[in-house]
């Protein structure tokens, strides 16, 4: 069994890395990118349907009618990535990467 002696002040909390004190220090230097905060809300899969149906769109998703904003496709449980405002509207974006990259640098825009 390894001895633990004279090693308690080498693993205390002060002497381990931190990304937060890193970027901390980073940032009080001045020359740290700019953060951006921003907020995710998201719905599990078993509340999905009723998420469709608060939105008023369950029955047009149902009907296929439903595209992806950025290529087109219709959108359906197996491929719906997100959903988003946009302009007061409701948008969908498919699982496609160009599509997520799409609504990546959307959102990115909408930050900035």
């Amino acid at each position: 069994m390894a001895s633990t002696a004279g090693t308690a002040g080498t693993n205390s909390r002060a002497h381990q890395f931190s990304i937060r004190s890193y970027l901390d220090r980073w940032a009080a230097r001045g020359d740290a990118p700019p953060r951006v905060t921003s907020t995710l809300n998201a719905v599990h899969d078993d509340d999905l349907e009723v998420f469709l149906k608060n939105l008023g769109v369950a029955a047009a998703f149902h009907a296929g009618m439903l595209k992806c904003a950025f290529c087109g496709d219709v959108i359906t449980f197996e491929n719906l990535y997100s959903v988003f405002a946009d302009s007061g509207a409701v948008r969908f974006a498919c699982d496609r990467a160009d599509c997520a990259k799409a609504l990546a640098s959307k959102v990115a825009n909408r930050v900035a």
